[in-house]
């Protein structure tokens, strides 16, 4: 721990608008809804984050659906003319709620509101400034939810035909169509099954600023479209009309209650394509059974899941600086489907002409092979952008912790690479921010989807940003010299691919004592894999309620009787099992010796696999895996260990 001290602000700004029948966005802004009723206060929560009294950076977040970049623009130079403090440290965005103001629209009543927003905000950041004081930095994370019962999930898949008839039953697939994309056709001899384009990320986030003379203050971030009111109907059947912060900001005052003497502020992750998992409450596997899709029940869990970080997982920052860095990328647009155009006007002009999906409209949709009239209006929107955009891309340090603000809906895969690759324990990936250039989509997402429709900049573009991001956090955290960050996806070439049934979360460790010597698990088996002696990194399944950190210790305990500690993540490998129809998402982590002591085996371990330790160099174990490769399962294993042990050893040589 340094001398060097945090110093934390908080003001929570109330931008609900003034006049009634404003226009709402998401949903409300196709079908053109204006708010009938104010259901939750909207507010602009404002964090100012420094190493003193002068802030390096003040976050802001609107209870919007983003902040477009004629307003972080506006804003910004409007608060920097009156409080002094430079444009560039001046971050905003939005939690992504629906169920806001159609900032887009121009009419009247946004035009007024934007007025009223610009006499406001200055005197939040000044009292977000002037409320500063030093402050304590612990965080912490788990994941929300369990096998089955999710927060969120990925609406994003592909269907591939089971050749196993009878896996599932015809109830199992339709109850799980809703939240997880399995389906089944009405051909009975053809069964079909989800092979998700990415995995959900269902962690949830807290870092916690301590202060002794004021309230904490308390920074969550999760990642799920906050579409709960937006998508819900009234007892009517009608779409809601509320205007309503939605889950965000519920979970704010309902954490609020839990832990007083505290303020919550929401950040939305990548959540391009997340959703939240509210069928769960009507299935009532957490006792809860709302009729309705209010927020409240889907807060009620996450803000419990909240509340357990903060009293058994959060762990205290060795570092206390506080660093902004600020990158704007030049990104190529996507015009590559303007010569869709002509048909594209002529769809979307008879659409407005009749004012929704008529038989004509249909027709014609039908003739030119459109999913939707919005596929029209994406592509007319797109090809009146230039020829580039900027992209603009921020990388905070808060202590241990690494924070990067996207200007978009980034999505899932995005998040994860950056997290698995980033130098720091913990980084919060806040999307929604600092402007908006709609989706932005990974290059392998369905190239029919509405999102990469509606996506401004070439595909490709999101992978680049990763790499980016990681970059900045590995210049905020003071590394050089680590070679591009380790993300792989390895196929089984060994048995034939027929169908997945299930996907394991794995935590598996490259151990060192620091004096270049590695350990690893030896195993001798004769299973349905065939007989094969193998070397393999020591790890296992992540249990219920464990983080891959957590389990990643306890496994290194038990295989190899070590106590270790994290020197950092390497990566994340997917692979599979085509045998066993398992797919794998191998978490990787960097750990060094601590002391030696007694495994912990179990019977399988001992009688089936007969484990035992290897105590190897660095080009011992690379031999090692080359001679254990004269099997099935030992190639598959070489194929994703030895790429994972080589970004291990660059690691090592950058921290030298």
């Amino acid at each position: 721990m340094t001398d060097q001290m945090i110093y934390a602000g908080f003001y929570r700004l109330d931008i609900t608008p003034k006049h009634g029948g404003i226009p709402l966005e998401g949903l409300g802004a196709s079908l053109k809804r204006r708010a009938s009723v104010i259901r939750d206060r909207l507010y602009a929560n404002i964090v100012a984050l420094g190493n003193g009294p002068e802030p390096e950076a003040v976050l802001m977040t609107f209870d919007w659906i983003n902040v477009k970049n004629g307003h972080r623009d506006l804003f910004r130079q409007v608060i920097s003319e009156k409080t002094g403090i430079p444009e560039g440290k001046l971050l905003m965005g939005g939690t992504h709620t629906h169920s806001g103001p159609d900032i887009y629209s121009d009419c009247p009543e946004i035009e007024t509101y934007e007025t009223y927003l610009c006499t406001i905000l200055p005197d939040g950041v000044k009292r977000a400034v002037a409320d500063m004081l030093p402050a304590t930095l612990s965080y912490g994370h788990m994941p929300a939810g369990h096998e089955g019962a999710w927060l969120n999930f990925c609406k994003h898949y592909k269907m591939a035909p089971i050749e196993k008839k009878g896996c599932w039953t015809e109830a199992d697939l339709v109850d799980v169509g809703d939240n997880y994309g399995s389906k089944y056709s009405s051909d009975e001899e053809h069964w079909f099954y989800a092979r998700h384009e990415e995995e959900a990320d269902h962690e949830l986030q807290v870092m916690k600023l301590s202060r002794e003379d004021a309230d904490d203050i308390l920074l969550v971030n999760f990642q799920a479209h906050a579409t709960i009111m937006s998508h819900g109907r009234n007892e009517l059947g009608m779409f809601r009309t509320e205007m309503s912060s939605d889950f965000p900001g519920v979970t704010c005052r309902m954490v609020e209650e839990l832990l007083p003497n505290t303020h919550c502020v929401y950040y939305q992750g990548a959540a391009g394509n997340l959703n939240p998992s509210t069928r769960i409450f009507e299935e009532g596997i957490y006792g809860l059974t709302y009729a309705n899709r209010y927020p409240e029940a889907y807060s009620f869990v996450l803000s419990s899941y909240v509340k357990k970080i903060c009293m058994s997982k959060l762990v205290p920052s060795e570092s206390n600086e506080v660093r902004l860095l600020k990158h704007i990328k030049i990104a190529d647009a996507d015009h590559s489907m303007d010569y869709r155009l002509p048909e594209a006007k002529e769809v979307w002009e008879l659409f407005q002409e009749k004012g929704g999906q008529t038989p004509e409209v249909k027709e014609l949709l039908k003739k030119y092979e459109f999913n939707s009239p919005y596929q029209c209006e994406a592509i007319i929107s797109k090809a009146k952008k230039p020829a580039t955009l900027e992209v603009e891309m921020n990388a905070l340090r808060i202590g241990d912790v690494g924070f990067v603000t996207a200007p978009c809906e980034l999505f899932n895969t995005t998040q994860l690479f950056v997290k698995a690759h980033s130098p720091f324990p913990m980084t919060f990936v806040k999307a929604y921010s600092c402007g908006s250039n709609s989706y932005m989509p990974s290059s392998n997402t369905c190239k029919d989807s509405y999102e990469r429709n509606c996506a401004r900049t070439k595909i490709g573009t999101a992978e680049e940003m990763a790499d980016k991001y990681v970059e900045m956090l590995q210049e905020l955290k003071g590394i050089k010299g680590i070679a591009a960050p380790l993300s792989l996806e390895c196929w089984d070439n060994e048995w034939p691919f027929t169908y997945t049934d299930h996907e394991r979360s794995i935590a598996r460790a490259i151990v060192t004592d620091g004096k270049g010597n590695f350990y690893f698990a030896h195993a001798e088996r004769d299973d349905s894999f065939g007989r094969s002696t193998l070397i393999e990194t020591s790890g296992g399944g992540v249990e219920q309620g464990e983080t891959p950190e957590d389990a990643v210790i306890r496994e290194v305990r038990e295989e190899l009787g070590i106590e270790a500690e994290l020197i950092g993540k390497i990566g994340l490998v997917r692979d599979y099992y085509n045998l066993i129809h398992r797919r794998n998402l191998n978490h990787y982590f960097l750990c060094r010796v601590k002391s030696f002591g007694e495994k912990h085996l179990t019977e399988e371990e001992v009688n089936d696999y007969h484990l035992s330790t290897l105590k190897l160099t660095y080009e011992e174990a690379v031999n090692e895996y080359e001679k254990c490769a004269d099997s099935r399962l030992g190639r598959l294993i070489r194929n994703r260990e030895l790429p994972v042990l080589m970004q291990a050893k660059r690691m090592l040589d950058g921290e030298e």
